[in-house]
């Protein structure tokens, strides 16, 4: 159901049928709005004079303003404050033994990606000085690689990471997740003052999450970022569907706005853009 750019789910119990809609074991209606643009309409008919706009992951420009539905008549785009000489970027398509690194649905949860996955960062750890974020789609699919990772091989994959770096798994608590990063952070600074034999820390989160948005990994926090999958959105989730739903039934009344697929794509991209800029 389509009201006003809000779309409605009903699922008689268990959880809601979308992500972060609430608790309960009894039925649930929940209402989401699909369209920034009535926040955005809304302040323009109060009279708003300038609304400014900032952040690392804007782009495309093009589509978000068409989501906000205002024309955005000055637009800034800079290039990154890093020379392309300081950095690389690439992508490992196989593993240490030639297996190849396939991280979509059907395969990422089959021991054969786990344990190359593993060894790629086992590798990585070894060479990288300081600290190394590892990102994952999902906290599901982190726990079962960590899972997979201690219970695989003597030593343990994860033990050989740890043999490198001190490593940091993202918790989903607040107050847990304070922890880890000063213990990530702290590691860091153990191993700068020479007091101890790990080449740095490692911290393995995930897309979206705390570690990925609105903190700054510099220097030598953030030597190596390592994403091991695109982080699209789970398809069959409910608000991902009906907001799929809403703009393709939009599009046919203007072409110029995003397409449900055209949406879900820049969305993982977005979210790559996250942990990488």
């Amino acid at each position: 159901m389509f009201t006003g750019g809000a779309g409605a789910s009903y699922q008689k119990g268990g959880k809601p049928g979308g992500f972060g809609a609430g608790h309960g074991t009894g039925p649930t209606l929940s209402f989401w709005c699909f369209s920034p643009g009535v926040a955005m309409s809304d302040l323009k008919r109060r009279g708003v004079k300038s609304v400014v706009l900032t952040s690392g992951t804007l782009s495309p420009m093009t589509s978000f303003a068409s989501e906000l539905g205002l024309n955005f008549k000055v637009r800034l785009e800079n290039p990154h404050v890093i020379d392309p000489g300081q950095v690389w970027g690439g992508v490992v398509p196989v593993g240490p033994s030639g297996k190849r690194l396939n991280s979509t649905y059907r395969f990422r949860d089959t021991d054969e990606y786990k344990s190359e996955l593993g060894n790629v960062i086992v590798n990585c750890a070894r060479i990288v000085p300081d600290g190394m974020l590892v990102f994952f789609p999902s906290y599901g699919v982190m726990r079962s690689c960590v899972e997979h990772w201690r219970n695989t091989g003597n030593p343990s994959i994860w033990d050989r990471v740890c043999a490198s770096k001190h490593a940091v798994v993202e918790p989903t608590g607040k107050e847990e997740f304070r922890e880890a990063f000063k213990e990530f952070n702290d590691a860091l600074e153990v191993t700068k003052a020479g007091g101890s034999n790990k080449n740095g820390a490692a911290f393995f989160a995930v897309c979206r999450g705390k570690v990925s948005e609105g903190i700054d990994f510099a220097d030598k926090a953030g030597r190596c970022v390592v994403l091991t999958g695109i982080p699209y959105a789970p398809k069959a989730d409910a608000k991902v569907r009906i907001k799929r739903s809403f703009l393709d039934t939009n599009r046919v009344r203007d072409k110029d706005g995003l397409s449900g697929e055209e949406w879900y794509s820049q969305g993982a991209m977005r979210a790559v853009n996250q942990v990488s800029a």
